[in-house]
């Protein structure tokens, strides 16, 4: 897992406009999963983040995303926007949203 941790995401109880970019880019390059990691760890998601991980390596692993893997991802993504909507403010979420 990345060695960032939650506190170097949020600046004084804000998310990091360059955590969003870092995101963001991610999502562009088509990193969906490592977009899902780093957006876990934005919100102190430790679990979510680990099996975004684990999911990544499988992926590199079958050199191809399974669709169960895919259904699976796409649970946690779920689960990450749930848990952002709950714990940011509406403000915060659209941008935490945008950049995903």
């Amino acid at each position: 897992m990345s060695s960032l941790r939650k506190r170097e995401y949020i600046a004084e109880g804000k998310l990091k406009d360059s955590s969003l970019r870092t995101m963001a880019r991610m999502t562009d390059q088509n990193d969906h999963g490592g977009a899902l990691r780093v957006g876990a760890e934005m919100l102190g998601l430790v679990k979510i983040a680990k099996k975004a991980e684990l999911i990544n390596k499988l992926h590199d692993l079958e050199g191809h995303l399974p669709k169960e893997l895919y259904d699976y991802r796409y649970s946690l993504h779920k689960e990450l926007m749930k848990a952002a909507e709950m714990r940011l403010t509406a403000d915060e979420y659209k941008r935490f949203r945008k950049a995903y």
